[in-house]
């Protein structure tokens, strides 16, 4: 489980979990929570080799449809598909999936 990086809300002081606004933009990450979304990246692959991952093994990315949810999956995926991430993910074999 990935937890959402730093949204706008966080830094606003506000708690956002109207679902009126669940499917908008409203709330979405911050620079550095954007960052912290790319970092989780090298969490994940840890974790992967932790656990035994298998080549050929899919990971796939499900987000709840808060904007601060979707973009640190996004910023994740964004890491892994970075040059240094990229070659390990290649040498593990996953296929990674949105």
């Amino acid at each position: 489980f990935l937890r959402h990086g730093q949204s706008t809300a966080n830094v606003a002081s506000i708690i956002s979990s109207d679902r009126s606004i669940a499917y908008t933009k409203t709330h979405g990450l911050t620079d550095l929570g954007y960052e912290q979304g790319m970092e989780s990246a090298q969490q994940l692959l840890d974790q992967l080799e932790a656990n035994g991952a298998q080549s050929g093994e899919k990971v796939i990315f499900i987000s709840s449809p808060f904007a601060r949810a979707k973009e640190t999956a996004e910023a994740c995926l964004d890491g892994l598909v970075e040059a240094e991430l990229k070659e390990r993910v290649d040498k593990m074999g996953i296929e990674i999936s949105e």
